[in-house]
Order: C-alpha cells, then sequence, then structure tokens
C-alpha cells in the first residue's frame, strides 16, 4: 500500500469526543464500583426514601444485577475504550492517510 497523502483527522464531525469520553469513564466506573453502585441503590431503596425513589432505583437495582446487563457492561467498556483509543489516535497532528488505514486495521 503507497502512503499517499495526509489524512485529515483533527476534526470529528458528527462525533462529539467529549460525550465519548463521558460515556467510556461513566461505564469504567461502574464497572469498577459495580458493588459501591449497588449498596447505594439498596440504600435509596430503604422505606426511609419517597415512593418514587424507592421504585425507580428497586427497577435500576433489579436490572442492574442481571447476566444481561453486566455482560453488556463488560462489552460496552471494551468497546467505548477501543473506540477512544483509536478516535484520539486518528486526531494526532500530521498523521498520513496509511498511519489511520493501519491503526483503523488493526
Amino acid at each position: 500500500m503507497e502512503r499517499t497523502g495526509s489524512c485529515n483527522c483533527t476534526k470529528s464531525e458528527g462525533f462529539d469526543q467529549k460525550k465519548m469520553k463521558s460515556q467510556c469513564e461513566a461505564v469504567s466506573m461502574i464497572m469498577t464500583h459495580y458493588s459501591a453502585v449497588q449498596e447505594v441503590q439498596e440504600q435509596l431503596t430503604d422505606t426511609s426514601e419517597g415512593l418514587r425513589t424507592r421504585l425507580d432505583f428497586g427497577a435500576l437495582s433489579k436490572t442492574m444485577k442481571s447476566f444481561l446487563f453486566v455482560r453488556f457492561l463488560g462489552f460496552l467498556g471494551k468497546l467505548l475504550r477501543e473506540i477512544s483509543d483509536a478516535q484520539q489516535y486518528l486526531q494526532t497532528k500530521d498523521i498520513d492517510l496509511y498511519q489511520c488505514i493501519v491503526k483503523i486495521a488493526a
């Protein structure tokens, strides 16, 4: 493959870099502190809380304990990390088209 031109990877039209980074960080925090999040949710379903709060966090806690949620959380964490790393690399100044292709293919 011939190295030609330069890749215009410095602009991310239609892609919100800050949003992607915050999503990646949010998923990472839930993965890292899963038990603590569950503990707080259990406290928020206590009778000292309002009915709406108890119902909302009870449903959320039940969902987060499901196998599907836990499995998807692991997958999403890896996916968002890969996208974030590639996106940061592709926005490196003076990167050429060949380097972009090699990074995406990896």
